[in-house]
């Protein structure tokens, strides 16, 4: 595995990931604009060691200026579990009533909090999205002072909403989604 960083400008970020991933194979690279310190960077990651020149020139055509192969860095990378590496920078989420986490993680989840467990897979979600959040905090209010008859979960996803509203009611939940590798794997405390 290999990583090409260049420093951009941080308007430049999506035209250089975007030219990036259009030049090779999307199964065997990935691209991100990061901001470090006072300036921004875009780091590409390669199975095969790509030449300097080419991502040169690749960007060169997508920004509308030139880029110098020597501005390219290219290092390679150590073999790593790249699972456990996102799970270290994947803590829990606490959203009201809820703790959302792997299993990784079910030592830092109170004996007070309702408890959904997730996995990662090829399709999950963490709960660290805004909306996601919000929604688990609302449900966690409203089944806390009423109880609904029934709940929809419509484009569920790994089915976190529904798995709250289940669990903190309990209340009928209905969960569908037409993704096909969308999967969830839950256990309560």
């Amino acid at each position: 595995m290999y990583v090409v960083r260049v420093a951009i400008a941080k308007a430049e970020g999506d035209l250089a990931t975007d030219a990036l991933l259009a030049s090779f194979h999307p199964e065997t690279s990935a691209a991100a604009a990061i901001e470090i310190g006072k300036g921004w960077v875009v780091d590409a990651y390669y199975v095969d060691e790509p030449e300097p020149e080419s991502i040169a020139a690749i960007l060169s055509r997508a920004l509308f200026r030139d880029v110098a192969a020597s501005d390219i860095r290219i290092k390679a990378l150590a073999r790593q579990d790249w699972v456990q590496t996102s799970l270290e920078g994947l803590p829990p989420v606490h959203a009201g009533r809820f703790t959302v986490h792997g299993r990784h993680d079910r030592d830092r989840v109170s004996p007070n909090a309702i408890s959904i467990k997730i996995e990662a897979g090829l399709a999950f979600g963490t709960g660290h999205h805004a909306t996601t959040l919000g929604c688990l905090v609302a449900i966690g209010r409203v089944l806390k002072s009423r109880k609904p008859a029934n709940a929809l979960d419509l484009g569920t996803g790994t089915g976190l909403l529904a798995s709250g509203s289940a669990r903190a009611g309990p209340v009928p939940v209905l969960a569908t989604d037409d993704e096909a590798s969308a999967e969830a794997e839950e256990e309560s405390s």
